[in-house]
């Protein structure tokens, strides 16, 4: 697992329930489907590395910065994005 792509959802994870809270429906739900794609990605990812007799290092992540308003999450997520696509 890459830093990039656990901390991606994270990132999308945490930003979801706070957009959620403040009301930003829309886009809590497509912060909250993004979580879940990523979820899935990197499960999927653990059972092959499995599947080989690897171990999955979970160890390392980088650090986690929450945004606290709509436009910054955005913006966030954005630029992890790009950095990891």
């Amino acid at each position: 697992m890459s830093d990039g792509e656990t901390n991606w959802n994270k990132y999308f994870y945490i930003h979801y329930m706070m957009q959620e809270d403040w009301g930003y429906k829309k886009t809590a739900s497509h912060s909250k489907d993004e979580s879940t794609g990523e979820m899935k990605h990197a499960h999927k990812i653990i059972e092959r590395i499995i599947y080989l007799d690897g171990v999955p290092n979970m160890s390392k992540y980088d650090e986690v910065l929450v945004d606290d308003d709509v436009e910054a999450q955005l913006n966030n997520q954005h630029t992890i994005e790009s950095k990891h696509v």
